[in-house]
């Protein structure tokens, strides 16, 4: 675990040790694949993130999960990412985004999918947050246990799943805990005591359905590496 003061420290450190690893990943492969949540707390990240040179042309962006609404919207992470990351040296980046034009995110699940496959085998940098329920990506503890379980499941051959939140809004499209493991570096961002608090009670139990966290904290290879401010 990594703690700061305040996000700008934090997005200043993770930001350069991200571009590098996307760096190596393009000189050893040719091309990189980000992952990234939304909210509020990614967005000074991505700013500086933006700024820093590199092959962007070489890197695709991938959403961890995403509202089923309009891309326009300030609450779409779509919308998000491009107005903060893919600006200044990082607007060659290539986005993958989740949302369709279909009616819900149900119906476009198997295009989303069949989309999905273009996409490298394995995630380069993987960027996660957490909810204080413990929830990441959009699996929400308190949503439909079957399908919870089969996001969850490390067998599933699917890269996306569709849910409805029963403590959120917007019916949601996720990736999947099995595409995800595909990553090779793996960052949990905070911020707050809140956050803190509830990474503590994530750490304690073993219940993956519970806290969906959890399904990342037993991995060892690799580890987890959480990056909090206090601020």
């Amino acid at each position: 675990m990594h703690s700061f003061s305040d996000l700008g420290q934090l997005s200043e450190v993770l930001s350069q040790q991200i571009a590098a690893q996307l760096g190596t990943a393009i000189e050893q492969q040719g091309e990189a694949l980000l992952a990234v949540s939304g909210g509020s707390t990614p967005r000074l990240l991505f700013e500086k993130l933006s700024k820093i040179e590199l092959a962007w042309h070489k890197v695709r962006v991938v959403l961890v999960d995403e509202r089923w609404l309009d891309t326009q919207s300030v609450h779409s992470n779509e919308h998000l990412v491009r107005s903060t990351l893919l600006q200044n040296a990082a607007q060659s980046a290539h986005l993958q985004g989740l949302k369709s034009a279909a009616a819900s995110a149900k119906q476009a699940q198997a295009a989303c999918n069949l989309a999905l496959q273009a996409l490298p085998a394995n995630i380069d940098v993987l960027l996660l947050g957490m909810g204080d329920d413990g929830h990441t990506a959009s699996w929400f503890p308190c949503g439909d246990q079957k399908i919870l379980g089969q996001m969850l499941d490390k067998n599933n051959a699917r890269r996306a799943m569709a849910l409805q939140p029963n403590s959120a809004p917007h019916e949601r499209m996720s990736l999947t805990l099995s595409y995800l493991l595909t990553s090779r570096h793996r960052y949990l961002l905070l911020k707050g005591d809140n956050k803190l608090t509830s990474l503590r009670r994530a750490v304690a139990g073993a219940d993956t359905m519970a806290m969906p966290i959890r399904a990342f904290l037993g991995q060892a290879n690799p580890r987890l590496e959480v990056f909090y401010a206090t601020q």
